[in-house]
């Protein structure tokens, strides 16, 4: 009896464990215009130009992108999106530091960057799904 209560415990310890899938929609893209670059954060010291946790580079080829990420832990997250219409892997920007092409990040909008704050949203589901717009 005592083996199957030891037992009982380990295996919730797991189903609470289990991992959840984030579902993102961009909107916004600019059809055949380069690569849509997208950065999932978990951290605040990293976002938005440091190392994602996970990284995606997809071609653009419709208005709309459906990208997901799954087998993640709950938590808070963060997502930076830039779409690199010359192909050159950094979002370039004119002589005030403004973007040049299109980006967005999660959370509220805000103008400028945001901070990890700004921009973070709690997984906490099974799936969670996440509309992004960039411009």
């Amino acid at each position: 009896m005592k083996q199957i209560i030891i037992l009982m415990f380990f295996l919730s310890f797991v189903e609470l464990s289990i991992a959840n899938d984030i579902k993102l929609v961009i909107n916004g893209i600019d059809i055949n215009k380069g690569k849509v670059h997208i950065g999932l954060f978990d951290n605040q010291e990293e976002f938005p130009n440091g190392e994602p946790k996970i990284g995606k580079i997809l071609v653009s080829e419709n208005f709309t992108l459906e990208v997901n990420f799954t087998d993640l832990t709950n938590g808070n997250y963060a997502v930076a999106i830039f779409q690199d219409t010359n192909s050159n892997g950094i979002l370039d920007k004119n002589f005030f530091g403004i973007p040049k092409e299109k980006y967005g990040f999660s959370g509220k909008r805000t103008f400028g960057k945001p901070d990890f704050l700004d921009a973070m949203f709690t997984l906490k589901t099974d799936e969670q799904e996440v509309l992004i717009v960039i411009d």
